[in-house]
């Protein structure tokens, strides 16, 4: 995986010297045609189909986590929704106003981190301006 230095502010500590940091580099963006082609390739689906089970995911799971459902795809991982919120004194106090937002959740499976252990890193050369 290829990554960057740079430079940033301490967000606690304005004053604070700022410090070097690693980013990954994007090195561009795949587009679900072409994860599906390439899911196409490693099975016995076709493109059409890959998509399509794809596009019934993106249909699927957003529904089943608002219903409150983990969904669990296997070692790839699980999905989540977890609620932000405002605390209150009284349990009688807090009301809707109090939750501020929702987040995703995605907790890799265990073959899926298995993966992740083995990147190796390597830093774009900085150029000149």
């Amino acid at each position: 995986m290829k990554f960057n230095i740079i430079q940033r502010v301490n967000p606690r500590d304005l004053a604070a010297p700022r410090k070097f940091y690693a980013v990954s580099n994007a090195v561009g963006n795949m587009d679900i045609r072409r994860v599906s082609k390439r899911i196409a390739r490693e099975t016995a689906l076709s493109t059409s189909e890959v998509m399509a089970t794809i596009e019934s995911f993106i249909m699927v799971i957003p529904d089943l986590l608002i219903e409150g459902q983990t969904v669990t795809l296997g070692e790839f991982g699980a999905f989540r929704l977890n609620l932000s919120s405002e605390g209150t004194d009284t349990a009688e106090e807090f009301n809707i106003n109090n939750i501020k937002g929702l987040r995703l959740n995605f907790a890799a499976g265990k073959e899926f981190k298995k993966v992740l252990k083995t990147v190796e890193f390597q830093r774009v050369p900085t150029t000149s301006s």
